[in-house]
């Protein structure tokens, strides 16, 4: 700037300049270790970002299949309609009542 304009105040910014970037070189060469380090943690932001979204992917997929059992055991049955519904700890007690009145006649 000083070379093209011939004034004190242009020399003084030239001046003024020089010496933003020299102390900012310097800064830069004191704290590169720093630099570095936020240079690293903003490389691990980005793959942390990426594991965030492949988990709220596997989330909506958790979900939409939820979605689908829920569709499916809700659907119209058609075919064999048993009289009573059974569970399993129904069925699980009357096996081993069964088996214990066996048992009981054995004797």
């Amino acid at each position: 700037m000083s070379t093209v304009l011939n004034s004190d105040v242009a020399i003084k910014v030239n001046i003024q300049i020089s010496r933003m970037f020299s102390r900012f070189r310097k800064i830069a060469l004191a704290h590169s270790e720093i630099f570095l380090k936020l240079e690293r943690v903003e490389k691990l932001g980005l793959k942390h970002d990426k594991h965030i979204e492949l988990i709220f992917e596997y989330l909506k997929q958790f979900e939409k299949n939820r979605e689908e059992e829920i569709d499916f055991e809700n659907r119209p049955r058609i075919g064999f309609k048993p009289s009573i519904s059974i569970t399993f700890h129904t069925l699980c007690a009357c096996i081993s009542r069964m088996y214990l009145n066996r048992r009981i006649l054995r004797v």
